[in-house]
């Protein structure tokens, strides 16, 4: 069957609306698209939306399996109203929240980690006490982490241990210092969760409260959920449900240098920092705060692509260069599956709006 293209609907939510043509955007490569995920080419891809300077231009969900944090929800028919896991793209709005605190001066980035936490005093050691929030933003703590060996349905996977814990924080805290701080980059939700406990600390209100005061409302985002850890604690680095409309906003604050209907959500400053080049990684990626860069050639020179990435091809693409933010939801979580996520957005999506020269 043909594909259709409709403008997405405007509704009360804030986002304006616009044409893929009229934004220069091509309409053949993306309905190509459509028709592979209808097809199965690109298995169990559940949305893809497209912002393009300030407007919401296309809008496609499909249905698919899906799960609820691992708890499997069956065959889902998804829509704009739909709230979906975002697994580890709940790191990056962490790190937003860690940077609407510090634009309010309730902290800064070079601060001691343990300064938070007095009362987690008796895990405190030498090494401990110089790992900053800087550390714990770019994932360089230290810390003996691992979620990588074993999938994260097997208790020897660090967040799983975690997530089984009494205190989420007190079982980060009691990880021993493996690394110099600042000196080896870890992939560790653990540092996330700890930055949960931070914001705690610094402003007397939990990361999911806080984000809907600070972040949720200034964006028009009425509907969330933030799933808790047993002590209370939101989970900081995987536990956030949005509906993909809402996450294509927080997106969209990082191509608009944090500003949202003219209001500035999140500080500028925060905005270029957390989503620049803090660790290479290798020759293609690095590590920003909570953010990845992949490092990719366009029109000739190398360009750094914020991209926020979560466990079953969670995804956010943010391309300030072009006006142009990506959101993609899917539901192949804990497989290789995950790669039709990539392949939609460097496939189809990036060349749809500027061609790619290698």
């Amino acid at each position: 069957m043909p594909y259709d293209y409709s403008i997405p609907e405007r509704t009360n939510d804030g986002w304006q609306v616009g044409n893929l043509t009229g934004a220069g955007m091509d309409l053949r490569l993306l309905a190509q698209l459509v028709a592979e995920i209808q097809g199965q080419a690109f298995s169990n891809l559940h949305s893809v939306l497209i912002v393009k300077d300030g407007r919401l231009v296309f809008e496609e969900y499909f249905s698919g399996e899906d799960e609820y944090r691992g708890q499997p929800l069956g065959t889902v028919q998804f829509d704009r109203t739909t709230l979906h896991d975002l697994r580890s793209v709940t790191k990056s709005v962490t790190s937003a929240l860690v940077g609407i605190a510090v634009g309010q001066g309730a902290l800064k980035v070079s601060d001691p980690m343990l300064s938070f936490f007095p009362d987690q005093l008796s895990l405190a050691t030498p090494d401990k006490r110089t790992i900053t929030l800087h550390h714990l933003l770019t994932m360089t703590s230290g810390l003996e982490w691992d979620e990588r060996t074993y999938p994260y349905t097997d208790p020897r996977n660090s967040e799983t241990a975690m997530d089984l814990s009494e205190s989420s924080v007190a079982y980060v805290l009691g990880q021993e210092v493996v690394a110099e701080p600042g000196t080896r980059f870890q992939y560790c939700g653990g540092c996330t969760m700890l930055l949960a406990g931070v914001v705690n600390a610094a402003t007397g209100t939990h990361l999911d409260a806080f984000a809907e005061e600070h972040l949720f409302t200034p964006l028009g985002i009425t509907e969330f959920e933030w799933l808790h850890h047993q002590d209370g604690l939101p989970i900081a680095a995987s536990g956030l449900r949005l509906r993909p409309r809402d996450l294509a906003k927080f997106g969209y604050l990082f191509v608009n240098e944090g500003r949202w209907n003219g209001r500035q959500v999140l500080p500028a400053s925060w905005v270029r920092e957390s989503t620049r080049e803090q660790v290479r990684l290798d020759s293609i990626s690095a590590y920003g705060y909570q953010w990845w860069v992949d490092l990719e050639p366009l029109r000739a020179e190398v360009v750094a692509f914020p991209v926020a990435r979560g466990n079953g091809g969670q995804r956010i693409y943010v391309v300030p260069s072009l006006g142009l933010v990506a959101v993609i939801t899917a539901g192949n979580y804990n497989s290789a599956a995950t790669r039709f996520s990539e392949q939609a957005f460097w496939r189809f999506v990036l060349p749809a709006a500027a061609r790619v020269e290698n």
